[in-house]
């Protein structure tokens, strides 16, 4: 264990830093991902034939920085004639004194019945971050946007985090009461509760509130210059503002209500109609309390041993406030060929 700082002018060479030393003066400051806001925050997207296109964008991992300026092509190896299989496309951080680089390139899968993402690098200097997964159907020859699977934004390659964290109001606002709440204590103590208490009222006194909205109902009903959203109509609108929650590789999602709402679901994954027939599903919820508002079923004509994209959509209303919430997927005919790339969406709304 040591000790180390940095920087410091050199004389006659005795103060010197390496890169990793630079990268990490960024520690605290940037978290590991991809810029969300910068060019196409590297999303992958087809091209023509077997080739995709990875876009523009720039990324940080392991105390290093890549760029991307220009749209990349990259091309996709031969379908297999009998299996599926799916490829990476990765950002390659190699930080290997032999290397010493970063890159974006394909990772080749093996063909499978199943076919699952091919292993990735993953060691203290060089890491295989993905960017996207795609789907190569046995005997393809072209490929479309329900063949890529972009990673960008989930939890295996998120958003840089850092000077574009959300500080919410709620928290702001404890730390002022509990500052308060502290002071106030101390000052009962010395000079007795009744005189704390006018203490307090004359406190409260010193506060305008002919101009400072303390709901939402206010601020929606006023139109006047001059008025302010106060504190308590801020931590309502922040306890309001839509929240989402995901899940992958799951068979459903549970969630636990953060208001009275009502709720977007949907789900997706790449499979088929088993021997050929039609498949149809949908999504359900065994909770009670809640109405299924709408709800748009998803399927395919058969299609044995290839993948197709599968996506069904449900709205939900009625979710109290602090209850926990289950939503699944429930076959309504036939019986789905695979169940692979599980993707579950829930987008909350305030009632």
């Amino acid at each position: 264990m040591a000790i180390t700082s940095g920087f410091f002018n050199s004389l006659s060479g005795d103060r010197k830093y390496d890169a990793r030393q630079m990268g990490e003066m960024f520690d605290g400051l940037i978290e590991d991902g991809v810029f969300m806001s910068i060019g196409d925050a590297l999303k992958t997207v087809p091209s023509s034939g077997m080739t995709v296109t990875v876009g523009t964008g720039r990324a940080w991992f392991l105390h290093t920085w890549t760029k991307n300026d220009s749209d990349l092509l990259i091309t996709v190896s031969e379908a297999e004639s009998v299996l599926n299989r799916i490829d990476t496309i990765v950002l390659d951080v190699d930080n290997t004194e032999a290397k010493r680089t970063n890159d974006i390139f394909l990772v080749k899968g093996t063909p499978s019945s199943n076919p699952q993402r091919p292993s990735l690098v993953d060691t203290d200097d060089h890491k295989q971050i993905p960017l996207a997964d795609i789907l190569v159907p046995a005997g393809s020859t072209a490929l479309t946007a329900t063949n890529i699977t972009n990673i960008v934004g989930t939890s295996e390659c998120p958003y840089v985090t850092g000077p574009l964290s959300i500080i919410k109001n709620d928290d702001i606002l404890e730390a002022w009461q509990e500052e308060f709440d502290t002071w106030f204590d101390g000052v009962k103590g010395t000079l007795g509760s009744d005189t704390a208490g006018n203490l307090y009222n004359l406190i409260q006194q010193k506060v305008d509130k002919t101009s400072v909205l303390d709901t939402l109902n206010e601020v929606d009903l006023t139109t006047q210059k001059g008025f302010v959203a106060g504190a308590l109509a801020l931590k309502e609108l922040n306890g309001k503002t839509s929240q989402f929650f995901s899940a992958s590789e799951a068979n459903s999602i549970e969630i636990t209500a953060p208001y009275d709402c009502a709720v977007e679901v949907t789900h997706t994954f790449l499979g088929w109609g088993y021997a050929g027939n039609l498949y149809v599903f949908s999504i359900s919820s065994t909770s009670s309390g809640i109405t299924k508002k709408a709800d748009n079923v998803g399927g395919c004509e058969g299609g044995d041993i290839i993948n197709k994209y599968l996506r069904a959509d449900a709205i939900f209303s009625g979710l109290k406030k602090g209850e926990k919430y289950t939503f699944s997927r429930q076959d309504i005919f036939g019986t789905s060929g695979a169940n692979n790339n599980r993707r579950w969406t829930v987008i909350c709304h305030p009632e």
